[in-house]
């Protein structure tokens, strides 16, 4: 290619940088409606539209634990119009599955961590352990079991990753989804389950359910008291949820940048803070490079505790 190409390419990405966004720009949320990445997305989408002087629209696509939306984003033009709101089940399913029709890691470019969020151990209170230490004593002498949202799910994975690291056992009871492993830890019907903190703050205020740690490297803003697993007696318990935007891999240097700028800008806004507060999340950021670093890790991570628990979702 002559150089005097190559200049004119280089103009034309740089021009066609400056006239972003020409037209709306989607986020694709591969959750349920409703749910936390779904909410979170939507408060990111109304601070960047006013960032980068355009319209954000949020559309949900769910299906395969996210591969479905996931996918649709990987096969979208590389021009910044599309992009995907994900969770760590972006490398979940990396780990649990044989074959994507994508790779997590290759096919997309990391744009910001939009925010963290808080899972935590639960018991039901009649568990005779009042911490950790003393679960782990208990489930090395009785049989214990764990309610989860299903094979695969994150809460699944969590407590799998406690098990191998605690050297204990515990029966899985998978359900079709939280809200229904939640309402059986309530009623005893299973013992143990690790779930988001905000939905259940109000049962463990009320001592319908002891909370023994959460899962993540830091204690949560909204229940500083509940120290995290590190804390509790599991040194290399980390298991941070957080939620993240990605670009279809190829997008123009320029346009991401732009991106990464409107979208740092925007969660440093003091009524998107409020608004997360109010999700039981805090605002992430921290730029593409720790965005990659994270995903590559947590791939690392959950890889190993899938195959110790050989688990596998076709």
């Amino acid at each position: 290619m002559g150089s005097a190409l190559r200049v004119f390419l280089l103009l034309l990405v740089i021009g066609n940088a400056q006239a972003f966004p020409d037209r709306p720009i989607r986020i694709i949320v591969p959750l349920a409606a409703g749910g936390t990445g779904d909410i979170l997305a939507r408060l990111v989408g109304e601070e960047l539209a006013k960032a980068l002087g355009g319209a954000v629209i949020v559309e949900d696509r769910p299906g395969s634990g996210g591969v479905i939306g996931t996918d649709a984003v990987a096969k979208s033009p590389p021009d910044g119009h599309t992009l995907l709101h994900t969770s760590p089940s972006h490398v979940l399913n990396a780990a649990l599955r044989g074959r994507l029709p994508y790779d997590p890691l290759k096919d997309f470019a990391s744009i910001s961590r939009t925010a963290d969020t808080w899972q935590v151990l639960l018991a039901n209170p009649g568990v005779p352990a009042a911490n950790v230490r003393e679960l782990i004593a208990l489930a090395k002498t009785r049989s214990l079991n764990y309610g989860s949202a299903g094979n695969g799910s994150a809460t699944h994975l969590n407590m799998e990753l406690f098990k191998t690291l605690a050297g204990i056992d515990l029966v899985h009871v998978p359900y079709k989804g939280s809200t229904q492993a939640r309402t059986d830890l309530l009623s005893g019907q299973v013992q143990l389950i690790v779930d988001g903190l905000l939905p259940n703050l109000p049962h463990i205020r009320a001592g319908r359910m002891k909370a023994l740690a959460v899962t993540n490297g830091r204690r949560a803003a909204a229940a500083p008291e509940i120290p995290t697993m590190a804390e509790a007696g599991v040194p290399a318990y980390v298991s941070d949820t957080w939620y993240a935007l990605l670009a279809p891999a190829g997008t123009p240097a320029p346009v991401l940048e732009r991106l990464r700028a409107a979208t740092e800008a925007s969660l440093k806004s003091a009524a998107l803070r409020e608004k997360f507060v109010q999700q039981g999340a805090e605002p992430a950021g921290g730029g593409a490079a720790a965005l990659d670093e994270l995903m590559r890790a947590d791939l690392a991570r959950w890889s190993k505790v899938v195959a110790d628990a050989k688990l596998r979702v076709d």
